[in-house]
């Protein structure tokens, strides 16, 4: 079991680590996420127009 003082310098530690990190800039931030969500949507869009395609083919093929 850890004790009190095992927690607080994980703290301490967790501090200092943090304030040696880069944070990116509000712009960075914005700009990344608008790129993760555009990527999001045209995967999104490209696996159902895939998924679409082998259903419908599946459907031709079975006759169903």
């Amino acid at each position: 079991m850890v004790g009190i003082g095992g927690v607080v310098r994980y703290f301490n530690q967790v501090k200092i680590e943090m304030s040696i990190v880069t944070w990116p800039t509000r712009a960075e931030t914005l700009r990344l996420t608008a790129l993760v969500i555009t990527a999001s949507i045209v995967i999104g869009l490209t696996i159902g127009a895939v998924d679409l395609l082998f259903t419908e083919g599946f459907k031709l093929v079975i006759g169903g």
